[in-house]
């Protein structure tokens, strides 16, 4: 479950791809759509390039956090699955 805060998409800030992440809201909420348009017109890299590097080292963060996440849970579940192959 998200927080408060959370981010999500942030993957879209870094090329003109179409996003790939979809989210659900249970409660009323305010979110704010970044994109790289939109990130190109209010801070032009050419300009900001402190600005980008530092934007670019958080979403590797972010992401480096995200895959390590999934890759134990991943884990967890090649565990359960082959306790699962070993017991039938």
């Amino acid at each position: 479950m998200n927080q408060t805060g959370d981010i999500f998409g942030e993957l879209a800030a870094l090329d003109d791809e179409k996003r790939s992440a979809s989210v659900v809201a249970v409660d009323d909420c305010f979110c704010l759509a970044v994109d790289q348009k939109f990130l190109e017109h209010v801070m032009p890299k050419d300009d900001n390039a402190p600005f980008y590097a530092a934007l670019y080292e958080f979403i590797a963060k972010l992401t480096t956090k995200r895959l390590k996440a999934t890759s134990d849970y991943l884990a967890q579940v090649d565990m359960e699955l082959r306790k699962l192959k070993a017991e039938s």
